[in-house]
């Protein structure tokens, strides 16, 4: 394709995929494709996408567990296919490290594997953008914090460190 000259695109690390899931290196060739155009910035992928059909999991209760196929481990998280819940073939939704249990995880490889079924419940769905976002975490009753007006001060203790954050307990 002939676009008029180099032009410059981003490839966020949850869209690069290689069979070693090796990261990338400066001058190292790739292939890519287009995913996304924002404005002044182009999105690029090394997935090579099929037209997706997400609006059956547009509206999905949260509560709604699917059983879903892994079908790529990757340093950030998990390709994983996932049957529409209104009929239809399976899609392929992302599972982010961060969105894998309710505990802290290191290592995606360590806790998967191409092939296993896990449940899954949808996160986010962009149908336009073409993305279904995926959680393993549990479906945790917050109506404790709903109304509280953020000037409210709330008292709690630091349970751990990451190198992300800090997680709190907060009093009740």
């Amino acid at each position: 394709v002939d676009f008029g000259g180099e032009q410059d695109g981003l490839i966020h690390p949850a869209e690069v995929f290689s069979d070693d899931d090796a990261s990338l290196a400066e001058g190292q060739p790739v292939c890519v494709w287009v995913c996304k155009l924002e404005e002044d910035s182009v999105f690029l992928t090394t997935f090579e996408r099929s037209p997706v059909d997400l609006e059956p999991f547009v509206g999905v209760r949260p509560s709604l567990w699917l059983t879903g196929t892994v079908t790529g481990v990757l340093a950030t998280g998990a390709l994983v296919a996932v049957p529409s819940p209104g009929g239809g073939g399976p899609q392929t939704g992302f599972l982010h490290v961060s969105k894998l249990g309710d505990g802290y995880v290191e290592a995606v490889e360590d806790v998967l594997e191409v092939g296993q079924e896990l449940p899954v419940r949808v996160f986010q769905v962009d149908v336009d953008a073409g993305k279904l976002l995926l959680t393993t975490r549990s479906l945790k009753d917050l109506s404790a914090f709903a109304g509280i007006s953020p000037d409210v001060w709330l008292s709690g203790k630091v349970k751990s460190i990451k190198s992300y954050g800090a997680f709190v307990t907060v009093d009740g």
